[in-house]
């Protein structure tokens, strides 16, 4: 497929993009003794990183599912926004910056789902793991970005599981929606960055295992240790940009009805 980024400013940025930059969110720190691919299958008595944070676990309730996943997505919002308002010294051209403010305009309308299903998120307050050269260093930029794609898409597998011990398919149908997005944010910055191939996992990783982690790993890798100098704030964003929702508007978001795309279709048994 014909790339159609082309220009000087954007080969210039291809070049001095990530070639130590952590591939596929390699580079999180150790969460929940996950080691490699991070497959993880959860156990009795397994004590995540949470519980050594200090933070008690009964179960997740679908109120603090939608708070975290709210944090996670509102530093998704902070990050891309910034990285916007850096663009000229990221050396992005116009279709470049297309392409960003469309991952933007997805993340906020994903924060504006689930504060509509009652999520909050836990703070508004940011930090990047690279500072301000998170949004203004080619690298760093692709680094950050990797490294919070798949935060995001752990804390997705997460809910994911939740929603689904809790019989609530309509929900996980949803957030898996919603991950899906995020994977192909990934995919983008992967490409980007020259970063070959493109799509490189077979499993998504498991970095999360269960929801209440969201805010340790969001710590540990820099994402909620604002400081002078290193501080973002979450500002909702335009989402005006004729964007795919697959059938979603504001009432069914409100009210989660199921839609057509969103019906839970059952498996047919095979004709021979």
């Amino acid at each position: 497929m014909k790339r159609t980024l082309a220009g000087p400013a954007y080969r210039t940025s291809r070049r001095s993009l990530l070639k130590k930059a952590v591939a596929g969110g390699a580079g999180l720190a150790g969460v929940s003794g996950i080691v490699g691919a991070g497959v993880y299958l959860s156990q009795s008595g397994h004590k995540t990183a949470a519980h050594a944070a200090g933070y008690q676990y009964n179960g997740d309730s679908i109120q603090n599912i939608l708070n975290m996943l709210s944090t996670a997505k509102a530093a998704g919002v902070a990050f891309y926004t910034q990285a916007l308002n850096n663009a000229h010294m990221l050396g992005w051209n116009h279709d470049m910056r297309n392409h960003v403010q469309a991952i933007l305009v997805e993340e906020q309308i994903h924060v504006l789902f689930l504060q509509l299903q009652g999520g909050r998120p836990h703070t508004t307050k940011f930090s990047f793991p690279h500072g301000m050269k998170s949004v203004q260093h080619a690298s760093k930029f692709l680094d950050t970005q990797q490294m919070l794609e798949s935060i995001l898409m752990s804390a997705h597998l997460a809910a994911i599981k939740e929603f689904g011990q809790m019989g609530r398919g309509d929900m996980a149908q949803m957030i898996g929606q919603m991950m899906g997005v995020d994977a192909e944010h990934r995919a983008w910055g992967r490409w980007m960055g020259n970063m070959m191939p493109m799509t490189n996992l077979v499993f998504e990783q498991v970095t999360i295992v269960e929801v209440v982690e969201v805010i340790v790993v969001l710590q540990k890798n820099g994402f909620m240790t604002p400081t002078n100098g290193n501080t973002f704030w979450y500002h909702p964003t335009n989402t005006v940009m004729g964007m795919n929702m697959n059938g979603m508007n504001m009432q069914n978001m409100q009210n989660m009805q199921i839609t057509p795309n969103m019906q839970m279709m059952t498996p047919q048994p095979p004709h021979f």
